[in-house]
C-alpha cells in the first residue's frame, strides 16, 4: 500500500465528478480507470452538485472574491486622496486669503500704503 497521500487538482476532481454525473460508466469503473476509491468519487460528485448552484447565483448576492477585496482597497485609497486634496485645497485657500489681507493692510513709505500688485504680463522688448 501507498504511504503517501495523493492530492488531486480541482480540474481532475471536476472531470471525474462530471463523468459520474453523466452515468455513462459506473462509479466502480471510474474508480478503476482513475485510480481513486469509489467513496471519493461519490464525495466529489456530491460536492460538484452542491456547488453547481453557485454558478447561477445573481449578481445581487455578492460573493467573497478577490475582486471585492480589490474594490475595498481602491475605495480606501480614493478616500485618502480625497481627504488629502481637501486638506491641500483648504490650505491654499487660507494662504491666499492671508496674502490678500496682509498686502491690503501694510504700510510702506515707498508706495503710500497702496496694495502691491505684481504685473505678470509679458512685455515686449522695446526697440531702441
Amino acid at each position: 500500500m501507498k504511504s503517501t497521500r495523493n492530492r488531486h487538482s480541482a480540474a481532475f476532481k471536476a472531470k471525474v465528478a462530471l463523468e459520474a454525473i453523466r452515468e455513462q460508466h459506473t462509479v466502480p469503473e471510474l474508480a478503476r480507470r482513475y485510480g481513486v476509491h469509489t467513496s471519493q468519487i461519490y464525495k466529489w460528485k456530491a460536492q460538484f452538485q452542491e456547488g453547481a448552484a453557485r454558478v447561477f447565483e445573481s449578481d445581487a448576492e455578492p460573493s467573497n472574491t478577490g475582486s471585492s477585496e480589490r474594490e475595498q482597497e481602491l475605495l480606501k485609497k480614493i478616500g485618502e486622496l480625497t481627504v488629502e486634496r481637501d486638506f491641500l485645497s483648504n490650505g491654499l485657500r487660507s494662504a491666499s486669503l492671508r496674502m490678500a489681507n496682509t498686502s491690503a493692510k501694510h504700510s510702506c513709505a515707498s508706495c503710500s500704503c497702496q496694495p502691491h500688485r505684481v504685473d505678470l504680463a509679458i512685455r515686449k522688448p522695446s526697440r531702441s
